[in-house]
């Protein structure tokens, strides 16, 4: 089906109709299309080669939200539009996060880049943006070219400042190279926070938590205040070793301060303190957001759960988010069946259900839920719709030409499984 899509978007496209596109792409999402990554490329780029960025900058947006990746050449394109229209910081931001997401930049990538960079800043067409090149090599791991940059600052007398040295650090502490980032520092550097956020993450990859802690003690007297990412690096390493107390602790005092933790850092001690036993701790932990962060940390927490088939646990959050919001996302509620039923704790899917009925209306949970891991939307959109739903009618969907895919999923194990549940809730 998204092959339809692609197909029909990139005709539009061609043609330059670009509303038409974005009106069918949407339409066709709403009939239960599932998009894929060509699909969001094609918009982006189509609005781009007619220069209307904002368009094409939303359209990006949407995409990297549900990771997808766009190629080098569509990052290439992309960037420059970008600082075509003086949209320089913009574009530097998008290249950053597509490394994070996995893109491997090659030359060309940069090039775009700097170029967009120095027709800002004119002053630096004469002095060449080395730290730029420097970040970039060292972000992809090739630090021979980045000591060469480094070198050539040298000889030209361009004396490399912390924020130069700050990418190196970073790169190697990324590719678990501490040591020789530790070295540099050792030249008579000043650190910076982003210095000692880097040399934490370091340690802590490198299972050194009690050098990460020096460094975070020694923030204080090279002028640094730790911020959320700090914290966060650091309350991650004592998790790894189990030093749950200190890193709540650590994560207490942070919002004492006023530092928001990110929901990384609160996914991160919630979910230890879950494996280990302790969700009471870890329910104290989280009740202090607000309710927005609530929902959206639990209902990742639940789903982190349920994926290593930690149910009863899991079964304790869901309770608590059916508490706050009586209703949860169809993601959540698919991976907390999908969980149950693989469990066999068919007794605790009959207690939910009791619960979910209500919100459901008639419509059996179960049923929802078969629908919902047998990937038909169509099917799922239909089913809710009706003020009741019989079992048989589902199966008898299934067993037909309605959805074939669904089909071939009947002599699944999981789907026996999910029978074997609705038989013993029918009972």
């Amino acid at each position: 089906m998204p092959g339809s899509l692609n197909s029909v978007v990139s005709v539009a496209t061609g043609l330059g109709h670009v509303e038409m596109a974005e009106r069918v792409f949407g339409e066709m999402c709403d009939r239960g299309v599932c998009p894929d990554s060509v699909s969001f490329e094609s918009m982006v780029v189509a609005y781009c080669r007619i220069g209307r960025v904002v368009e094409a900058d939303r359209w990006l947006s949407a995409m990297l939200e549900r990771g997808f990746l766009v190629d080098n050449a569509t990052c290439t394109l992309i960037m420059s539009v970008l600082c075509e229209k003086g949209s320089v910081n913009r574009a530097l931001w998008i290249f950053n996060k597509l490394i994070e997401l996995g893109l491997a930049p090659n030359v060309i990538n940069y090039t775009c880049l700097i170029n967009g960079l120095c027709k800002k800043n004119k002053s630096w067409s004469l002095m060449p943006p080395y730290t730029a090149l420097i970040d970039g090599y060292c972000k992809v791991g090739n630090f021979d070219v980045a000591y060469k940059f480094l070198r050539v600052m040298d000889e030209k007398g361009l004396a490399p400042g912390i924020f130069t040295y700050n990418a190196v650090i970073d790169g190697l502490c990324k590719k678990g190279r501490v040591q020789e980032a530790y070295k540099m520092l050792k030249k008579g550097l000043k650190p910076t926070k982003e210095t000692c956020t880097s040399m934490i993450c370091g340690y802590c990859r490198d299972k050194n938590v009690a050098m990460a802690k020096k460094y975070f003690q020694r923030m204080g007297e090279y002028g640094c205040v730790p911020d959320s990412l700090t914290y966060g690096a650091l309350i991650s390493g004592l998790c790894k070793e189990s030093k749950l107390d200190e890193a709540r602790e650590l994560y207490n005092s942070m919002r004492d301060k006023g530092i928001p933790p990110c929901e990384v850092t609160r996914l991160t001690v919630a979910y230890e303190y879950c494996k280990n036993n302790e969700p009471t701790i870890a329910m104290d932990l989280l009740d202090s957001l607000d309710k927005k962060l609530w929902i959206r940390t639990v209902s990742t927490l639940v789903r982190k759960l349920c994926s290593e088939k930690n149910v009863d646990i899991a079964a304790l959050f869901f309770h608590k988010l059916l508490d706050r919001q009586q209703s949860v996302d169809r993601v959540t509620l698919a991976a907390f069946m999908s969980a149950c039923y693989e469990s066999n704790n068919y007794d605790l899917v009959s207690s939910m259900n009791e619960r979910l009925t209500k919100d459901f209306g008639k419509t059996s949970v179960l049923v929802i839920s078969l629908v919902l891991l047998s990937e038909s939307y169509d099917l799922y959109k239909f089913a809710t719709c009706q003020d009741s739903w019989p079992i048989s009618k589902t199966f008898s969907l299934l067993r037909g030409p309605y959805n074939r895919k669904t089909s071939d999923l009947l002599n699944n194990k999981l789907v026996k499984a999910i029978w074997r549940g609705v038989q013993q809730c029918l009972k």
